[in-house]
């Protein structure tokens, strides 16, 4: 079943949305429709995976586990600033 909704948007957005409609033959309606779809399983699967910048980036600072943050902060401005 179908409803209507209606929506809120910048002109510009608007134009380039009807311009990227019409070049890949595909109904605004049907581009917004897919979008919300999309949203509900980027929510299921965002708890399977993370972003590749992140899964690079996790663990890197388990090897400095005994790193002092309150120092590293102080001599890092230190070195900056005097």
């Amino acid at each position: 079943m179908y409803s209507k909704l209606t929506l809120n948007l910048d002109e510009e957005v608007i134009i380039k949305a009807k311009h990227f409609s019409k070049n890949n033959s595909i109904s605004l309606s049907k581009i917004v429709e897919k979008y919300l779809d999309s949203l509900s399983e980027q929510k299921i699967s965002r708890r399977k995976t993370v972003a590749p910048l992140t899964g690079e980036l996790s663990g890197l600072l388990k090897k400095h586990r005994h790193l002092d943050m309150d120092k590293s902060r102080y001599l890092r401005l230190r070195d900056k600033y005097l």
